[in-house]
Order: structure tokens, then C-alpha cells, then sequence
């Protein structure tokens, strides 16, 4: 939304995108969004003017899951994805826990598995790898989907432990595909594995022996402490299929000379009450010549403009009749010291339909103007035409101590409308 120049050029092009086509994706799955919400999606779209280029705006996002790389499409096909609730662990090196534990020393990812189909893949792997300090001299690996018992349990030797073959030996990492564990990858969604992983460490002179922080292995010779990990598992369901959604054609848009607004308050005691140029239904007639036309000015007191004033803008009130006018937008007033502050915000929506400012005027005084014409108010600008002026805001200075002020709020307004309609007749 642009302001007037008094207001940087940043706030111009704020939240506008360069319209471009829509992204081409290749079409998996059956087609059919898994959520009725996803597509046809309608989002609200409009053109919108400027003096240089035509912009289109999106106010909202798909409402379903979508792949990062097709931002406009819509989710057809989903499966369950699997995903360690806790990745990250301690590595224990020796029985005193608190003397002997590297914290955070042991990572566990799940990589190489983003589809359906890579579940059943060696590249869709558990993959366990360790820092602990000094060198590592050698690893062994043990894992079950069922939890150790006193009868139940791992070798006591670690070179016979069957995923050891999985991991390099001096450098701790074991790599171990999802279907090579019982079961296979959908076997673990909701589930529990258990994971002896011991390395052997070299720090200087000083050998150690390390397991994962976790839970005493049962079974074990003498004073061993050896301990095993618990990994818990989820599977959220992860879009593995996806179509575009249909692209909805923005229609073309012209901008039309609308007419003359004049500021006005609805109400049955409006406060401050409009007075019709001609001086009803109260008050003086600004000029017994040239206001004999439709229109309104206001005269608030000190106070009152000092709390700040506001009504609409109405365009084509012939005869100061209301009902025969259209409400294009809203003014405001306040009076802060000797600087009246006024903005004029037009209407831009599909409800009350899409006007710009061509040109305002503004007349702030003590006095009522001898003359009516807007070009020879306080305040003039009449070089908005040809840009998107939604909105306008300007401060001018004025008399501050007068106890009664007469102000007339006027603009020219253009519409936006199809460009297959004839833009109606500017109302003087």
C-alpha cells in the first residue's frame, strides 16, 4: 500500500510480489488432495496498479502439506515416515557416572529416507556416530526390538555382536539399513529399538572402553557397567505424492475516473455534524456564489478536533442526498498543538470494491474560505493520478488557539472495475 511522499518509498512496494507463472511440477500420486481444503486452491487474488509495473498478491498459503520445492501444490499420496524422538545422548566411559561421561558425545540420525519407497532401501539406514575424547580403536554394535533380560542379552563378547559389521571400526560411525533391522522400517512406527553401541578409546596412553549412556545391560561378567540406549520412534505422515493446483487466472483489471468526494458523518447526531456548503442544515453558507454545489464542511471545536474527528468519503451526493452517493472510504482529523494530522483511507477490498485517491484537498482554518474552490484550499495535491494511493496521510500546520475550527475534507477518486465493463460516468 503506497502513502503519500511523505512516507517512505520502502512502504510503497511492501508485501507486493512480480505476478509470475505458476510452477510446473510433475503429477504423482492419484491426483486427489488428501484434504478437501488443499485444491482447488482459491487463493484471494487481484491485480493491483502502479506507476511502473502490475502486481499480484496471494493472501493466504495452501492449508496442506506441501513439498518445500512446490510451495503451490497440493498433497496426494502420504506415508509414515520414521523419526527418532530423542537424537542425541551421552557416551560413558568408565563405571563413575559422574566422573566418566562425555555429554551429548552420541548422534543418531535416520537419513536417506524421504519416500515410501526408500524404506525398503540399504541407503535408508540408522546411522550412530560418537565424539568421544581421544581416538577410537575400535566398535561393535547390538540392537534388538525387544528389550534385554537377564536371559536375554547380549554376547559378552562384543566382536561377536551381529550389526557390528555395519560400523567402521576406528571411527565409531554404523550405518545400519532400516530393512535389515526385524521387521523393517514400518516395524519401528510407535516402537522402542534398543542399541548396545561400545567403542574402544586411545587418549594418550589411556585406553577406555565407552557405551551409550543408558541402561545397565543385564547379564554382564563381574563389575561390567556396559550400558544400552533406548531409541523411541514415531511416524508422522510425511507427503510422498503431490499434484499442482490449477492456476486461477487473475482477470484484467482497468482504472476508471470515478468523481468527486466529499468528506460527510453518518449518524442521526453525528458529532461533528456535517453542514452542507450551502450552509444547511446549520451554520453560514461558505459563499452566497461559488459553493452552490453538493458537499460539506465541519466546524468541531477546539477540543473536539483536539480528540480527533473522523466520518466517510462519499462520491456523487448530488443534491447533498446521501442515498444517491457511493462510500469510497474514511477520513480523520486530530489537532496536535498548531499541526492538524489527516488521513484519508480509501476502500480495497471485493466487498466495498477497489478505489485510489487522484487528488485531495483539504481546508483548515478559523475562518470559512471566500472561496470554494478545492484548488485553493489549505492543502492541495493533484499529482496522485497514475499511482495506487489506497491510502494518504499529511500533517499542516494551522492557527492553533482558535476556538472553532471549519474544515472540508474533498478528494478525487478513481475505481478499479474488470476490464470487460465501461467505467461508468465521472460524477462532478
Amino acid at each position: 500500500m503506497k502513502y503519500s511522499t511523505v512516507l517512505s518509498l520502502t512502504a510503497t512496494f511492501t508485501g507486493y510480489v512480480l505476478a509470475d507463472t505458476p510452477p510446473t511440477c510433475s503429477t504423482t500420486g492419484d491426483n486427489t488432495p488428501i484434504t478437501s481444503t488443499c485444491c482447488p486452491r482459491a487463493p484471494s487474488k487481484r491485480l493491483r496498479r502502479s506507476a511502473r509495473e502490475i502486481f499480484a498478491r496471494a493472501d493466504s498459503s495452501p492449508t496442506c502439506p506441501t513439498p518445500d520445492f512446490y510451495p503451490d501444490s497440493c498433497c496426494t499420496r502420504q506415508f509414515a515416515k520414521p523419526h527418532l524422538e530423542i537424537a542425541t545422548f551421552n557416551l560413558q566411559c568408565g563405571a563413575n557416572e559422574a566422573t566418566d561421561t562425555v555429554d551429548d558425545a552420541v548422534k543418531v540420525d535416520i537419513v536417506g529416507c524421504d519416500t515410501e519407497a526408500d524404506l525398503t532401501k540399504d541407503t535408508c539406514y540408522l546411522m550412530i556416530s560418537s565424539t568421544p575424547v581421544g581416538s577410537i580403536t575400535d566398535t561393535h554394535l547390538e540392537i534388538s526390538t525387544t528389550q534385554w533380560t537377564s536371559t536375554d542379552h547380549p554376547t559378552i563378547d562384543p566382536a561377536s555382536w551381529s550389526f557390528t559389521s555395519y560400523c567402521v571400526k576406528e571411527t565409531g560411525v554404523c550405518q545400519v539399513p532400516l530393512n535389515k533391522i526385524p521387521g523393517g522400517a514400518t516395524a519401528l512406527c510407535d516402537k522402542s529399538l534398543y542399541v548396545a553401541y561400545h567403542i574402544s578409546t586411545l587418549d594418550d596412553t589411556t585406553e577406555k572402553t565407552c557405551t551409550g549412556d543408558g541402561t545397565l545391560i543385564p547379564g554382564q561378567p563381574g563389575n561390567r557397567w556396559w550400558e544400552y540406549l533406548t531409541l523411541t520412534f514415531t511416524c508422522p505422515q510425511t507427503c510422498n505424492g503431490w499434484c499442482c493446483c490449477p492456476s486461477t487466472q487473475t482477470p484484467s483489471t482497468k482504472v476508471c475516473p470515478l468523481g468527486t468526494a466529499m468528506g460527510y458523518k453518518y449518524g442521526v447526531n453525528p458529532n461533528p455534524m456535517p453542514i452542507n456548503l450551502n450552509g444547511n442544515p446549520v451554520g453560514p453558507a461558505l459563499s452566497d456564489n461559488s459553493c452552490k454545489r453538493w458537499g460539506w464542511y465541519f466546524t468541531p471545536s477546539k477540543a473536539s478536533l483536539q480528540a480527533g474527528i473522523s466520518g466517510n468519503l462519499i462520491v456523487g451526493a448530488g443534491g447533498n442526498d446521501v442515498n444517491k452517493g457511493k462510500d469510497v472510504g474514511t477520513w480523520s482529523a486530530i489537532l496536535v498543538g498548531s499541526q492538524l494530522n489527516f488521513e484519508y483511507h480509501l476502500y480495497d477490498d471485493d466487498s466495498k470494491g477497489h478505489f485510489d485517491l487522484a487528488e485531495v484537498h483539504v481546508y483548515a482554518a478559523c475562518v470559512k474560505p471566500s472561496k470554494c474552490s478545492p484548488g485553493q484550499y489549505t492543502f492541495v495535491d493533484e499529482t496522485l493520478t497514475g499511482n495506487s494511493d489506497t491510502s494518504f496521510m499529511h500533517s499542516i500546520t494551522v492557527d492553533g488557539t482558535c476556538s472553532t475550527y471549519y474544515l472540508i475534507f474533498h478528494a478525487k477518486v478513481n475505481q478499479q472495475i474488470p476490464s470487460t465493463e465501461t467505467c461508468p460516468a465521472v460524477v462532478p
